[in-house]
């Protein structure tokens, strides 16, 4: 499944995770997910460059991950 960048918009390209286990899910618990919408912000080398980055942290977090 691809990856898209989304500013603003849906896509039916972000990936979606759910194996019925909910906040209890092997994934959620690995990344800390405790709510909804949660970001993982993806660097261009693949790696996750910000984890849940919201607020005053999105901006700074996305110029750094677009500076390496």
């Amino acid at each position: 499944m691809g990856c898209g960048l989304v500013v603003g918009q849906t896509t039916d390209q972000a990936p979606n995770e759910y194996d019925g286990q909910g906040w209890k899910t092997q994934i959620a618990k690995q990344y800390g997910v405790t709510a909804i919408p949660f970001t993982l912000l993806i660097g261009r080398d693949g790696k996750i460059a910000a984890v849940d980055p919201r607020g005053e942290k999105l901006e700074p977090a996305i110029r750094a991950a677009l500076a390496k």
